[in-house]
């Protein structure tokens, strides 16, 4: 993971954009629409939160904003967002600077990231991203399946216990399915 997010050139407005953009759906699992409609006000610095209701299901999510994520997205909104009245956070970087359209699905940008570590090894519409193993969880998680995550815990204490544990859950042998 860490091998996709050093391919963000953060000395970019775009970088840190494509940086930021990365990093919530890495360390988060949030769903491209989710990550595109994030506004200003979704972002409860003094809490360190995420507030956000997602696109998809409709059910509001609280999530601890992480200082990783919280430096990346500071960086962006302060020094490679454009000026915009928009409250949303990801915005086109060519005028006119509005919110991304909502067709965007964020793909291009993780396409590229992939390419630029070397894990884009197809073409075609998945570009590889199956071939990538350890990055089963995030593809999985980015196509706006359920993050897989043990019973009982609702977090880990750093993002790589939960790759851990992530890794070894996809390396089990699945349970056969009964037929009725």
């Amino acid at each position: 993971m860490d091998r996709i997010l050093a391919t963000a050139d953060r000395s970019t407005a775009v970088g840190r954009r494509d940086y930021a953009v990365l990093l919530l759906a890495a360390r988060y699992g949030l769903r491209p629409c989710d990550i595109r409609q994030l506004t200003l006000d979704h972002i409860d610095w003094r809490h360190a939160r995420l507030d956000i209701r997602q696109a998809k299901t409709g059910r509001p999510l609280a999530l601890p904003l992480l200082p990783e994520v919280a430096e990346a997205l500071s960086a962006y909104v302060r020094d490679g967002r454009p000026a915009t009245a928009s409250r949303v956070v990801f915005v086109r970087h060519r005028a006119p600077f509005e919110p991304l359209a909502a067709g965007n699905n964020l793909a291009p940008i993780m396409r590229a990231a992939l390419q630029r570590a070397g894990l884009a090894d197809r073409q075609g519409r998945r570009g590889g991203l199956l071939s990538a193993a350890p990055f089963l969880d995030l593809v999985i998680r980015l196509r706006g399946r359920k993050p897989i995550i043990p019973r009982g815990v609702h977090r880990f204490r750093t993002f790589e216990e939960s790759e851990q544990w992530s890794m070894r859950m996809m390396a089990r042998p699945s349970k056969p399915v009964p037929r009725a």
